[in-house]
């Protein structure tokens, strides 16, 4: 069973956040709920709803990453600096949690699955900015100079948030394709490039064995 590294208070402040995105353009004192009011609250429901889904099974997603590999890279690839499984696997827990901050939340959910506007992109272009400048799984995180030098915990943990998506699909072995069109684009020094490689062969076996 999978357990989630939430605490009481970060859950009942993300609780309140829902509570009051979805009151707040209904608020008017005496009014009454007309048919369209009820539609559009329906509607904003759904919209958080589906996103809680929606991180929720990413993040479960990145943790079957991590399983599936953590075990055939550790100290043959990528050197962790003496942390331990579990204390890597806390880091791995509390993957993306910043997406239910008041920055981030309510423009992902908007952009997506809500209606995409060119209001909804710009703001969720800003919100994803954010995101990136504040989570070292990110490249951008580290893309000061052109060329990134990721620590191993962050880079194994980009490869986890990678990977998840394909094993999502169930079509695990996608993850290829993508990467020769976009994760390119991104500059590794030598030392990060060599050890992606090489997670992408152990990546392969993990495809091959499962046919």
């Amino acid at each position: 069973m999978l357990v989630y590294d939430h605490s009481f208070a970060r859950r009942k402040e993300h609780k309140l956040h829902i509570v009051e995105k979805l009151s707040s353009p209904f608020s008017d004192v005496g009014s009454i709920p007309t048919a369209s009011t009820k539609f559009k609250r329906q509607k904003m429901e759904e919209k958080f709803i589906n996103y809680d889904n929606y991180l929720k099974n990413h993040k479960e997603n990145v943790l079957k990453a991590f399983n599936l590999l953590y075990d055939k890279v550790n100290a043959c690839i990528f050197n962790f600096q003496g942390l331990s499984r579990q204390e890597l696997e806390k880091q791995i827990l509390a993957h993306d949690d910043s997406k239910r901050t008041k920055e981030e939340y309510e423009f992902y959910a908007d952009y997506f699955f809500g209606e995409r506007t060119e209001s909804v992109k710009e703001k969720f272009k800003i919100a994803s900015d954010v995101h990136k400048s504040r989570n070292p799984h990110h490249p951008e995180y580290w893309e000061k100079s052109g060329v990134i030098f990721m620590p191993d915990r962050y880079l194994f943990e980009m490869l986890c948030d990678w990977w998840s998506f394909y094993l999502a699909s169930g079509k695990p072995e996608d993850i290829f394709d993508w990467y020769k069109k976009e994760g390119k684009k991104f500059v590794f020094c030598k030392e990060n490039q060599d050890k992606i490689d090489k997670a992408f062969n152990i990546i392969k076996e993990i495809c091959n064995t499962k046919e």
